[in-house]
């Protein structure tokens, strides 16, 4: 407390110091880490809180000097005297500044660490978890393919149509199930065509071929491989969504190859269900959009229109040549 009071203790002339020491000390530490820790959009920050450091330092001289002259007898300080001052303050507590930054650097740097090591064992965990999801998806299928399969040989001879209707269910369970991580993860056109075509004659069974729906093909869906299971969303929105009870509506899809752009362009237009557009979340569009933004970066290619009654999407993306890969 004698300190404080003492009579050659001027507490204006300590602040003034004090606070050109915190100024140079955390102005450096700001400099040092936008030139080395920030993203490089805002490393330029790094210039002008040099010059802050600099002239903040060189203002608290002045400052210094004309409450000395106040309190003291004027003693004139020459510039040299000055810049010398600005100079020893700023290089005294710069090198504190770069220590503290190496410090904050190594416990972030350790930190960062940490955090890796954490998502390294949450992703071991999902890995873990989706090997043994993978493994019993092979198991429970081949049972039912081989039920399916039985029930096929029983059904063949008395009920042909119901032979039919097995047979296409177990070759849509058997699609909706292959791994295409053997093909890069993309599907032949002609195969997602197939078993929309086989989805489409499906339910068509189930109604006694009563329900208005038409699929048409434009175009060569040879030798063209697409995303799997963009196209069929579609078309199970129609069997969820759509009112197929008025004949004179038919829903139509219809799938164009653009061979000119190398895109497909695939349409349907069908009825709404007054009493299902009521309460529909649109999960299946919104679930296509997320897959085209993580695809190509964008949903554009998914395109929605209501018109009256009618609901219409038109979903365009690009194909690929048998040597090309999803990500090329």
């Amino acid at each position: 407390m004698d300190f404080f009071f003492a009579p050659s203790f001027h507490l204006p002339i300590e602040f003034i110091i004090l606070f050109q020491q915190f100024w140079v000390f955390y102005t450096a530490y700001a400099f040092l880490y936008f030139l080395f820790l920030a993203p490089k959009r805002k490393k330029l920050y790094s210039i002008p809180l040099l010059l802050i450091c600099v002239s903040g330092s060189y203002s608290f001289t002045l400052l210094y000097v004309f409450v000395y002259n106040k309190l003291y007898e004027p003693v004139v300080f020459t510039q040299q005297q000055i810049i010398f001052t600005v100079t020893q303050v700023t290089t005294q507590f710069f090198i504190p500044a770069i220590g503290y930054f190496f410090v904050v650097k190594f416990f972030m740097k350790q930190e960062k660490v940490k955090e890796l090591e954490q998502q390294k064992l949450i992703l071991q965990k999902e890995l873990l978890q989706s090997e043994n999801n993978f493994l019993r998806a092979q198991i429970n299928p081949h049972f039912l393919y081989n039920c399916l399969n039985f029930f096929y040989s029983e059904t063949f001879q008395q009920r042909p149509d119901v032979a039919e209707a097995i047979m296409l269910l177990s070759q849509m369970m058997r699609y909706s199930l292959t791994d295409f991580s053997a093909t890069r993860g993309l599907a032949n056109l002609e195969d997602e065509i197939e078993h929309i075509q086989n989805v489409v004659q499906l339910n068509k069974f189930r109604f006694s071929d009563k329900i208005p729906v038409s699929l048409k093909i434009e175009g060569n869906t040879e030798h063209k491989k697409i995303v799997p299971m963009l196209l069929m969303t579609l078309v199970e929105n129609i069997f969820k969504h759509a009112d197929l009870k008025d004949a004179a509506s038919k829903a139509e899809i219809t799938c164009t190859i653009d061979e000119k752009e190398k895109k497909l362009i695939f349409t349907t237009v069908n009825k709404k269900n007054p009493v299902i557009a009521g309460v529909s979340q649109g999960l299946g569009i919104s679930n296509i959009r997320q897959r085209l933004v993580l695809l190509y970066n964008s949903d554009k290619g998914l395109q929605t229109i209501n018109e009256g009654n009618l609901f219409k999407v038109q979903l365009t993306i690009p194909y690929f040549e048998p040597e090309q890969t999803l990500h090329k």
